[in-house]
């Protein structure tokens, strides 16, 4: 799947605090990453295209859309992305959060 051209990943955090019986945390509220260049699949090799680390597309000097203000959105930005294309309020709820 891609956003507008873009790679994206999902950062989420979880805590596992016990593994006999098994208890897992998730924070709610994570962010969306993405890659600093619109994706090509024909240039395998450019790092800007293909990786979503903040480490790498805070050195890409292409200027950033308004779109992907510093390649990353919120939650609730995603979820209106979500509602606007695929016509459904509650996909991060039913198909997409874990």
């Amino acid at each position: 799947m891609l956003i507008l051209k873009r790679k994206f990943d999902i950062r989420v955090w979880v805590l596992i605090s016990n593994w006999n019986p098994l208890n897992i945390y998730m924070y709610k509220e994570c962010y969306i990453r993405f890659s600093a260049k619109d994706y090509d699949e024909k240039n395998i090799n450019n790092l800007f295209i293909h990786l979503t680390n903040n480490s790498i597309s805070k050195n890409c000097q292409a200027k950033q859309s308004d779109f992907f203000a510093e390649n990353m959105w919120s939650l609730d930005n995603f979820k209106t992305y979500l509602t606007q294309h695929y016509g459904q309020d509650d996909i991060w709820q039913k198909k997409l959060l874990p």
